[in-house]
């Protein structure tokens, strides 16, 4: 389930002066006669990309780049397209819901155009990107991958180039519908959406509030997401306000122990997983990852890996208990960092990984700068994990019940 909350009214409260009152912002609407229509709120979302709640809803798709405004695709034109140094897709629609047509067509129209495009290429994309830039931004680039060049953890151009292709052909990526006033439509949403179930997408409405500072000082633009569609074994179901109900179209099938509904970034990993590896090895993981969440351990996806962390209690820092990757591997390189040394469980960690080494039959190499767990001289995989799988979660508990000794001691 994921919680969509509402936020309530912004309040500006002073910092020193103890008889100063707090100021309740006001709620105002977008002002036409100012200029401040759909198209301004593209322009906005297009040079402000950070005003939307990506990470919130795909973690792994950072950072956002804008691509362009006002693609033309063979349904019309798409207001805002976004990409990422991996090759992930992101798309906007700005809607201002004045107009009782615009609640009920959005939906649709945004729909035909994620089916469009799942007929395009990355040469497609790129074609139509580079025409919209040429309106608006002439002469600043020639190729979509020029846009994430020298960005942290960006492709080479072919694999990135070979990602989008496959995003598109998948019809896999984040559709947001952007606008003031969303109070309907999600039932519309799902509706829809039930109608395109072979495509991966993931679609949210995404409401964007508008207060006045005080003092003539500005706005303040508050992003709100106010419903959204996820992918579980891929049925889809629709989630608002922290409440979920399956799409009336389409059954959702029996999910495996640890299943759970899937954001995008999960999705791609596990698709490249099984490239890898082949196999059943979601629903062994998703058990896996089932067991961890009852001992407090957090998950963290990304296109690449999977990162397992526990919070360590009395303290604002988390340990990072295993990385996975896609390829199967995996690291407890990241056991050790300057947080856990700085915080004096430098001990405790060395302890872990002895404990983890001796499980899988391993040898902790302490020689070098960073710490590695080899297995037979190589890098371990994730299948000796599941087969100790009852030891390991119970080196994690180990692990834990020290560091709450430890941390309890210390405060």
């Amino acid at each position: 389930m994921r919680d969509h909350r509402q936020f309530g009214v912004p309040i500006i409260v002073p910092k020193s002066s103890e008889t100063a009152t707090a100021a309740r912002l006001e709620k105002i609407p977008y002002d036409r006669d100012e200029g401040e229509d759909e198209k301004w709120l593209q322009q906005i979302i297009h040079r402000h990309p950070e005003i939307l709640p990506i990470e919130e809803l795909e973690p792994a798709y950072q950072p956002v780049v804008p691509a362009c405004m006002e693609m033309r695709t063979p349904q019309g034109f798409i207001d805002n397209v976004y990409v990422t140094p991996q090759g992930n897709l992101i798309f906007a629609e700005c809607k201002l819901w004045r107009n009782p047509a615009a609640r009920r067509e959005v939906v649709a129209q945004v729909l035909d155009y994620i089916a469009g495009m799942s007929r395009w290429t990355c040469e497609d994309l790129e074609d139509a990107v580079m025409k919209a830039r040429s309106t608006s931004e002439p002469g600043t680039t020639r190729k979509l991958h020029d846009l994430i060049k020298g960005q942290p953890e960006s492709l080479d151009e072919l694999r990135f180039n070979d990602a989008v292709s496959r995003n598109l052909r998948l019809g896999r990526g984040l559709f947001l519908i952007v606008g003031d006033g969303i109070r309907e439509g999600a039932k519309t949403l799902v509706d829809h959406v039930s109608t395109y179930p072979g495509l991966h997408f993931s679609l949210a409405l995404v409401e964007i509030v508008k207060y006045r500072l005080p003092d003539g000082g500005g706005y303040l633009l508050q992003p709100r997401t106010v419903a959204r569609t996820v992918n579980v074994e891929r049925a889809i179901v629709r989630i608002e306000n922290g409440t979920t109900g399956p799409s009336a179209s389409i059954k959702s099938p029996v999910l495996a122990a640890g299943n759970k509904s899937q954001n995008l970034t999960e999705e791609e990993f596990f698709e490249k997983f099984r490239e890898g590896r082949g196999g059943d090895w979601e629903s062994r993981i998703r058990s896996l990852l089932k067991d961890l969440e009852d001992l407090d351990v957090t998950s963290e996806f990304k296109t690449a890996s999977l990162i397992l962390r526990y919070p360590i209690p009395n303290t604002d820092i988390q340990i990072t208990l295993v990385e996975i990757h896609h390829s199967g591997t995996f690291w407890t390189d990241k056991v050790h960092t300057k947080d856990v040394h700085d915080h004096g469980l430098d001990k405790i960690a060395r302890q872990y990984r002895e404990d983890m080494a001796s499980i899988i039959g391993g040898t902790v190499d302490h020689s070098k700068p960073t710490v590695t767990l080899k297995r037979n001289g190589k890098t371990p995989t994730i299948d000796v994990i599941l087969h100790h799988k009852d030891e390991w979660l119970s080196c994690v508990q180990k692990l834990q019940d020290s560091l709450r000794e430890e941390t309890r001691n210390a405060s």
